[in-house]
């Protein structure tokens, strides 16, 4: 298929990129998925917040879904590589090159291949990412739920007075105290002190030294620089993110404040035409139910193009 003009060419074989593929192949359109097997989400292994699949896990999720997809349409091909570099031609067409040397040349491209996290820097925060600290009350909390405290790191995403109490009100079902760490600012630390609006939400204003993940479950031990620790059941803090690859610069996309790539409705098309996105990349909302939703729309604003320059 690579020696052809591919009707569709979608970068990234997680939920997003996957239900992309459904409405452009439903209209007999031929798709190449380039998948190179590494999730772009974090170190969680289960999906939430799907039914049918709830709390299972996501490497058995592609599987299947790619089973069941192959085995009804003729016109999809999975491509299990690394895409390197995507450019567009003079001729309105798509060129991309991946990690075998392989060129493939397309109508239209979907980005659905994830973002990378920005970490804080806080030793031992990559280590426990995922494992005890969660992006999501709602994909990841009610599994560690009863615990005695749970932690906010309000620092980069969490670090304003608003996104703080929100963090802390999302969690607060999942323990008996919400501790907000401002980690050295006292200028939050005071704002929040006036606004925090239950007596179960306490402040934290020492610095962060080290995270360290212990215990079972969700368990983070946070060590201060005044030489004390707590044990928190989990952590909840959201990284700044980037798009995976340069393919926001390889196609001079677009991008939001947030890094996000910008896309405009109702089908989520980007500021060059013939290229959508779908998934973490154009979304705040970094989870896989999103993901499927927004991989949907993207694939109907490719089959909606195809099928208005198709004879």
């Amino acid at each position: 298929m690579n020696n052809s003009v591919v009707d569709a060419l979608i970068i990234g074989g997680g939920p997003a990129g996957l239900s992309a593929s459904l409405p452009i192949i439903r209209q007999q359109f031929t798709v190449v998925i380039f998948d190179n097997g590494i999730s772009p989400i974090d170190d969680t292994k289960l999906f939430h917040l799907i039914p049918s699949w709830d709390h299972r896990h996501k490497d058995e999720f592609a599987s299947s879904a790619k089973e069941n997809l192959l085995s009804r349409y003729r016109t999809l091909r999975f491509q299990q590589t690394t895409v390197r570099s995507v450019r567009k031609a003079d001729t309105g067409l798509f060129l991309i090159e991946d990690s075998d040397g392989n060129q493939w040349t397309g109508k239209k491209v979907i980005l659905a291949n994830g973002v990378r996290y920005i970490f804080p820097d806080v030793e031992g925060f990559a280590q426990c990412w995922g494992k005890g600290i969660y992006r999501c009350c709602f994909c990841n909390a009610f599994e560690d739920r009863g615990v005695g405290s749970v932690g906010v790191l309000a620092i980069d995403f969490f670090g304003s007075t608003e996104m703080a109490i929100h963090a802390a009100t999302d969690f607060k079902r999942f323990a008996k105290t919400v501790m907000v760490y401002t980690n050295g600012s006292d200028d939050l630390a005071d704002k929040l002190a006036t606004q925090l609006p239950s007596t179960r939400m306490k402040i934290m204003r020492q610095r962060i030294t080290r995270l360290e993940k212990t215990g079972t479950g969700g368990e983070v031990t946070v060590h201060l620089d005044d030489g004390t620790s707590r044990v928190e059941g989990f952590l909840g803090h959201i990284p700044s993110t980037r798009p995976n690859g340069t393919f926001v610069e390889d196609l001079g996309l677009e991008t939001e404040a947030s890094g996000d790539i910008k896309v405009f409705p109702p089908l989520n098309s980007t500021s060059l035409h013939g290229v959508y996105a779908a998934g973490d990349l154009c979304s705040l909302s970094k989870i896989a139910s999103h993901a499927f939703y927004l991989g949907n729309i993207a694939g109907a604003g490719v089959a909606e193009e195809l099928l208005v320059e198709s004879d």
